[in-house]
């Protein structure tokens, strides 16, 4: 017992350990049965319409086993907080008495490969080899610079789980892969959403952007279709696979769904200026949602059937959502 309790990190083992001793000695009836512990927020529609009961609980009665458990787990914990903070650089090299910082990882050699020698005299251009530059739109281009802003800065581990959930989309077992893989990998592209409507103000490039000719009209399309994108290439294997399988419906609830979160980024970031709401708020979402299997906020659809409410409610709200968006910029332009 004293070998599993030095592992339990949270220390949630040792209270439930402690409240089931106190279970039992109120319910003797209930010692047979089955454990089963939920802490936090539990929506699951399995315990609809169960009554509940309570019992008296006097709290933990701390032995100093339990004391040096708790306390090791601290030590640990401000040893991995110590090492942290010797390496944090703040996401960049900087230049400090005149060296250079360590940069982060590939750093150097993404500037090794970009760098060029500086010409030792400016290029001649005649004035007439000069053209008019066409006047012209093309969405695709716009949308490819989106995708590379939202690829850029991500760091070489998040490619490589992407790559790894594609993976396991196209080998894991069906069950799993609605219970477990696709909605997990619903949650991957969250600090990549999150870049969605704030950049160009944590960047102060809204006065370079917003001087484009109709910026909210062309823009803010390519910046929602950019996020949609990036959930359904990660869940593209198993989506692909359900669709196979004739699962029509769990496909369409990951397409919408993708839709459905990038437009709740993207209204999210313009209003806010910043991603840290949404990365919260989202993390509340996937876990109440997918993650418990609640229809009405699985917004991946591939969990639970989806009914036809839920269809027209997270249709508008897509809607909705990508209006207010829209509303935002065109009042930031505004200013």
């Amino acid at each position: 017992a004293q070998n599993r309790a030095i592992l339990d990190l949270v220390g949630g083992r040792t209270v439930s350990d402690v409240a089931y001793r106190e279970l039992h000695a109120a319910y003797p009836a209930t010692r047979g049965e089955q454990r089963s512990l939920s802490m936090g927020v539990n929506a699951s529609p399995a315990w609809k319409g169960r009554a509940m009961q309570t019992f008296r609980w006097n709290g933990m009665a701390w032995s100093p086993a339990m004391l040096g458990v708790r306390l090791f787990w601290i030590v640990v914990a401000g040893v991995l907080v110590g090492i942290a903070a010797r390496m944090f650089d703040r996401f960049e090299g900087v230049r400090l008495h005149g060296h250079l910082r360590r940069a982060a990882p590939f750093a150097r050699v993404e500037q090794w490969l970009h760098w060029r020698a500086p010409s030792s005299a400016p290029a001649r251009v005649r004035a007439a080899s000069l053209t008019v530059a066409p006047r012209t739109f093309a969405f695709t281009n716009l949308l490819g610079a989106e995708l590379t802003l939202l690829a850029k800065g991500m760091p070489a581990w998040w490619f490589l789980g992407a790559i790894g959930f594609m993976i396991a989309g196209a080998f894991a077992p069906m069950s799993a892969l609605r219970g477990a893989w696709l909605p997990v990998a619903s949650f991957w592209p969250v600090f990549v959403w999150s870049t969605l409507g704030s950049r160009e103000k944590q960047f102060e490039t809204a006065g370079l952007f917003f001087s484009v000719a109709a910026p909210v009209r062309r823009m803010l399309p390519a910046a929602w279709l950019s996020g949609t994108l990036v959930m359904l290439v990660i869940g593209a294997t198993g989506v692909l696979r359900l669709g196979l399988a004739g699962d029509t419906a769990s496909v369409a609830g990951w397409v919408l769904g993708a839709a459905t979160v990038s437009a709740l980024a993207l209204s999210l970031g313009v209003w806010t200026g910043s991603g840290k709401f949404f990365e919260v708020f989202y993390l509340f979402l996937w876990y109440i949602g997918p993650m418990h299997h609640v229809a009405e906020f699985d917004y991946t659809g591939v969990t639970v059937a989806r009914s036809s409410v839920l269809w027209v409610v997270y249709g508008a709200l897509t809607l909705v959502l990508f209006g207010t968006a829209w509303v935002g910029r065109a009042r930031q332009l505004q200013r």
